[in-house]
């Protein structure tokens, strides 16, 4: 029970973060410890109900549905059978842009992957985006893209040299920073009129498979959040 409990404040030190991957493999090996010790059967039942009762398991769980949403935002099914509509399609020369395309990539790009595809989605009152496509691991100068494209969201202190419509340097931090979940004030200024969105940031990473997942979810005005946390003086 001693080497459980410790193998749990592990899972916490993970949640703490809001690190999904890392709660899940943390659990995983506290039963795994626990299946394969050499108790008897009745000491395994009492030890495995011990975990799942604890507040470590009910929040790996709950963080782990909160990916599987994500995940689902992004990999949902698409067209007039899934809850996603295609809203634009923009095609995309790839060598027009200076990116190399060998016989390999050209492969890769068929029959439609070279199509940005845009859809969007209402859920309730809020309008959910996504873009769909298919980005070289590489740009023309060696950089890379799928990495740089983490980074650029992650240095919220240059959002202002990239975002259209971004009022100051960036998101505001309401919450003390964190690598996987964050709270943030969104100043914009759209045309003549100044808002302010509150947004929950969570990036989600899946090591074993080399996945990287972010998820940007703007609260409503009805949210509690809004209470702790009015928007600033210059977007009222």
């Amino acid at each position: 029970e001693v080497a459980v409990k410790e193998s749990l404040h592990a899972c916490r030190a993970r949640l703490d973060l809001g690190d999904a991957n890392g709660a899940e493999v943390a659990l995983a090996q506290v039963l795994r410890q626990v299946e394969t010790s050499r108790l008897s059967p009745h000491e395994v039942r009492l030890l495995l109900d011990f975990v799942r009762t604890s507040p470590e398991y009910k929040e790996a769980l709950d963080l782990l549905r909160e990916m599987e949403a994500v995940a689902e935002a992004a990999l949902g099914n698409d067209g007039e059978d899934g809850a996603w509509k295609l809203g634009s399609e923009v095609k995309v020369d790839y060598a027009a842009l200076g990116f190399p395309v060998d016989e390999a990539a050209a492969k890769i790009l068929l029959p439609d992957h070279d199509i940005v595809k845009i859809y969007y989605r209402l859920d309730g009152k809020r309008l959910d985006i996504k873009v769909s496509a298919v980005i070289p691991t590489k740009s023309p100068t060696a950089l890379p893209i799928l990495a740089g494209m983490a980074a650029m969201y992650h240095e919220t202190g240059l959002w202002d040299t990239w975002h259209p419509v971004m009022m100051g340097k960036g998101p505001i931090e309401l919450r003390k920073r964190g690598p996987y979940h964050n709270l943030w004030h969104l100043p914009q200024k759209v045309m003549m009129r100044k808002v302010c969105e509150l947004a929950e940031e969570r990036m989600f990473f899946v090591r074993d498979a080399g996945i990287y997942m972010m998820a940007m979810d703007g609260r409503p005005a009805s949210d509690e959040l809004w209470r702790a946390h009015p928007a600033p003086l210059s977007c009222k």
